[in-house]
């Protein structure tokens, strides 16, 4: 057995919770992220937060807290974290005053969890803190750091080909089509298909066809068929579905191309 500890502790305790605590699916939506510490005179202390968003952040508007003078933001590089620099530091002064995070993020399945952390940059080798939900803050009913949404028989929504009619002849314009959609509702990996066929109902094309989890999806189609040739120019019908526990769910549109 083998365990990594950080001493002194950045905080005696570190309790958030999250605003509102139920959404609508599939949508972006707007939080208040509520963090409450105690920092007693054997803690550290931190000077960053991070907060894990599973499905991506849309953007960090504003953060406030007693005594904040200035904060830095930094998005994680896949988009499903980001990080608060505060200025200053957080201390033993700070001790019970609550820190709020807005910040714009969408969810896609029922019961997303936004796990947090602080850090005390100063000591990179140490581990960070996790917080734990609770009552960060009297005026807030939430006490969770997890996020219910709506009810829905949808598992893709917000699909778009772009361009919907795209020419594939290497000109560097408009060469490939893009299909992108959101991927909800599913808890492991699931069977998704994007296929392409040809007005007489023939497969000529695979856009994608292996698991994948719930998230934002984006596939490109070069306009080759499935032996990697040019298909004719024409009307094409497309299809993407995915296979669920709870059903199928499919969209079919059309797509041209152009030479």
């Amino acid at each position: 057995l083998e365990f990594s500890a950080t001493k002194p502790p950045l905080a005696a305790e570190a309790i958030a919770e999250i605003w509102p605590p139920e959404v609508p699916l599939g949508e972006v939506s707007s939080f208040t992220y509520l963090i409450r510490p105690t920092i007693l005179g054997e803690n550290s202390g931190f000077d960053q937060i991070e907060v894990e968003t599973p499905f991506g952040v849309a953007g960090v508007d504003s953060v406030k807290a007693t005594g904040l003078t200035d904060y830095t933001v930094q998005i994680g590089p896949d988009s499903t974290s980001f990080s608060v620099q505060l200025s200053p530091p957080r201390g033993v002064g700070d001790s019970g005053s609550v820190i709020e995070i807005f910040y714009r993020a969408p969810v896609l399945r029922y019961g997303t969890a936004f796990r947090g952390w602080v850090r005390d940059t100063t000591r990179p080798a140490e581990l960070p803190q996790p917080l734990n939900q609770g009552n960060a803050a009297d005026e807030v009913l939430s006490e969770v750091l997890t996020v219910r949404t709506s009810i829905s028989n949808e598992l893709l929504t917000r699909l778009d080909v772009d361009p919907p009619v795209f020419s594939p002849n290497g000109d560097g314009r408009n060469d490939v089509a893009t299909f992108t959609f959101d991927l909800l509702q599913v808890t492991g990996a699931v069977p998704l298909q994007v296929e392409v066929y040809d007005m007489a109902g023939r497969r000529v094309a695979v856009v994608h066809d292996r698991e994948a989890r719930s998230g934002e999806m984006a596939f490109d189609w070069n306009g080759r068929n499935l032996s990697g040739e040019l298909v004719p120019p024409g009307m094409y019908v497309y299809r993407v579905s995915v296979e669920a526990e709870k059903g199928v769910d499919q969209h079919i549109g059309t797509i041209g191309v152009v030479y």
